[in-house]
């Protein structure tokens, strides 16, 4: 068979092989063999297989799917210590240890080069001899190999990588495989694809499985650009696309492919848990399966990437979703994936002190937090992106830094962008330092914190500061000559601002009143508070509106004021300072809102105004 060829054996028919059937692998395909017999026995004879790398610098997780030869025997070309026969075949692989040469690596290095995974240490581990089995009979290996290129490629500092091509010989694996044991709950197992065929994971025989399995993926940057995992779960919004995407696995594109020769984990939640593979899970491509009949399929999610900063280019390191439905409950279980470690930076859910890379939940509720769990993370500067989908527009997630004490809002139905840093201050790499907090919004969730209105040659600017603007379609600007009975007089588009202003060119004679009008993208509206341009030039002075207050807050106007720090003070009757802040004004007539961080009951009070010059001017309030 050639390049994307397909060996097929169908009936009672045996293919004797006398060792010379090889199925070849490039950089345009791998053939394959067919679905054949299920008790195996179709090819009779050694069989080669060959697996393209392309020249990326990068580890891999890989199985054989033949077994008959050592690993020095396959994947090293049966080369004595860093030979290169130039025939493009095998690549160098090294180890640690004071004996290497010995036991079959081509150089020493720092580190080991060619890993298996470790379920009950839940952790990886070097190879320590390559002249042991690469696989056998009944058995199912995987390996974690760095792949550096072909046997020219030295570990020498900026040797630069070159496609390879592995191969094994010997005795194909066909027919259904062995059961493979995933023996504690909570734990990962490493499942090596030992056919010379993609299978599809969902087609595979499985018990107490979680739904979702994680490749490795060479071609994400991760942490020190040699890869990192990708999950794909049945729990994402679509189901079975990667987190994350942007390597091999186009984002957004659902995959349950597990390629020939690749190796994959998976997890069990629930208990002691298998996994066999099956000649009928064979595939040419990939298919999705259909949720259970009576399941909601309106799912909301939250995509989190993590970006790596360093050169000013945002290289991908880890990602996670966290995806609301009725049709998973709040409970750790199979619909969850659980997180594997990258040899880097780690950016996780933590639920119920579980480490998952897809959190499959209940309906989002005002009570819902999602904890992030970071760990690994050098000094530099990173950036959280947040991918919202399928939200309606009655709760919103706000991005806590417990770090740097601040909130933000996330777009329930867009892409949000937080930078962060790693610095020398320990608590800044703190694994619990970001977490989002759901809450239900207000009818028009939008917060005045300032209203200031000056007059000036054109006629009267009129600013106004907000907070938490979400979902505000325009502003509208409202003006009155006494105070009382007010008209639209101007209008402002909403454009996710802090700051907007409205100049009115045209003011009446005498006073002129202002205040804001919001309105959502429902129709909902409120108000800003009262701000006054007086008609008589030069009078300076406070006003304190309304007053008496109902609800503890006030609004004070500055009217044709100096610019500069004001302090202004709240005390009760008996002279204790219930509340101090410093106000900086701009200068001309301006309100600020008064909200006494101690809720002001009723009663009787004095506002105290100091200005620039140390003057003090004492104003009576009242709470009703």
């Amino acid at each position: 068979a050639g390049n994307e060829g397909t060996v097929s054996v169908t009936g009672t028919a045996v293919l004797t092989t006398t060792g010379n059937l090889t199925l070849k692998s490039s950089a345009n395909g791998t053939a394959r063999v067919a679905p054949g017999a299920i008790a195996g026995g179709y090819i009779n004879g050694d069989v080669t297989i060959e697996r393209y790398l392309p020249s990326v610098r990068a580890w891999r997780f890989l199985a054989a799917p033949s077994y008959g030869q050592t690993i020095k025997q396959s994947w090293q070309e049966n080369q004595a210590a860093g030979v290169n026969p130039g025939t493009g075949y095998g690549t160098m692989i090294t180890s640690n240890s004071g004996s290497w040469s010995a036991n079959g690596f081509d150089f020493y290095t720092p580190g080991n080069s060619l890993l298996t995974y470790n379920s009950s240490l839940n952790g990886w581990q070097a190879v320590t001899n390559t002249n042991t089995q690469i696989s056998a009979a009944g058995a199912n290996k995987s390996y974690m190999i760095f792949s550096r290129g072909d046997r020219s490629v030295t570990p020498a500092a900026g040797a630069t990588p070159t496609p390879v091509l592995l191969r094994t010989k010997g005795t194909l694996f066909q027919g259904d495989l062995a059961s493979i044991p995933v023996t504690t709950a909570g734990q990962f197992a490493a499942v090596g694809n030992n056919y010379a065929s993609s299978i599809d994971f969902t087609l595979l025989s499985k018990t107490n499985i979680d739904l979702s399995f994680m490749v490795w993926d060479p071609k994400l940057p991760g942490a020190q650009g040699l890869g990192a995992w990708v999950t794909f779960s049945a729990s994402t919004a679509t189901p079975w696309v990667p987190v994350p995407g942007g390597g091999s696995y186009t984002t957004n594109v659902p995959n349950t492919k597990i390629e020939s020769g690749q190796a994959f984990m998976v997890h069990t939640t629930a208990g002691s848990g298998s996994v066999i593979l099956t000649e009928s899970s064979k595939q040419t491509g990939s298919r999705l399966v259909s949720r259970p009949s009576g399941i909601s399929s309106v799912k909301s999610s939250i995509t989190t990437n993590l970006y790596n900063m360093n050169t000013g280019i945002a290289n991908i390191s880890d990602g996670n979703v966290v995806v609301f439905s009725d049709a998973y409950s709040n409970a750790i279980d199979e619909n969850d994936a659980a997180k594997p470690n990258n040899f880097g930076d780690n950016f996780g859910i933590l639920r119920n002190a579980v480490a998952l890379t897809v959190d499959a939940r209940g309906p989002v509720t005002e009570a819902d937090t999602v904890f992030f769990n970071m760990r690994k993370l050098k000094l530099q500067p990173y950036r959280l992106e947040f991918i919202g989908e399928n939200f309606d527009n009655t709760i919103t997630g706000f991005l806590e830094d417990t770090y740097l004490h601040t909130s933000s809002v996330i777009s329930m139905t867009g892409t949000t962008t937080v930078d962060f840093s790693v610095t020398n201050d320990v608590a800044s790499a703190a694994a619990d330092r970001f977490r989002i907090v759901f809450r239900s919004l207000t009818p028009l969730p939008v917060t005045f914190t300032s209203i200031t209105a000056v007059k000036n040659n054109n006629g009267n600017t009129v600013e106004w500061k907000v907070e938490n603007e979400i979902n505000i379609s325009s502003y509208e600007v409202e003006r009155s000559t006494d105070g009382i009975n007010f008209a639209k007089a101007g209008a402002v588009a909403a454009g996710n601002n802090s700051l907007y202003n409205w100049l009115d060119t045209y003011p009446v004679n005498g006073d002129n009143f202002y205040r804001i009008k919001s309105i959502s993208n429902r129709g909902t509206f409120q108000y800003s508070r009262i701000v006054k341009v007086s008609a008589v030039k030069g009078r300076t002075g406070y006003t304190v509106y309304p007053n008496p207050s109902t609800d503890g807050s006030f609004g004070l106007q500055m009217s044709n004021i100096t610019a500069g720090l004001y302090t202004v003070k709240i005390t009760n009757g008996n002279g204790q300072l219930i509340w101090k802040e410093l106000i900086n004004h701009p200068g001309g007539t301006a309100t600020n809102v008064i909200h006494p961080s101690s809720e002001l009951g009723s009663g009787n009070y004095q506002l105290e105004v100091i200005d620039i010059t140390g003057k003090s001017t004492v104003i009576k309030v009242m709470v009703l």
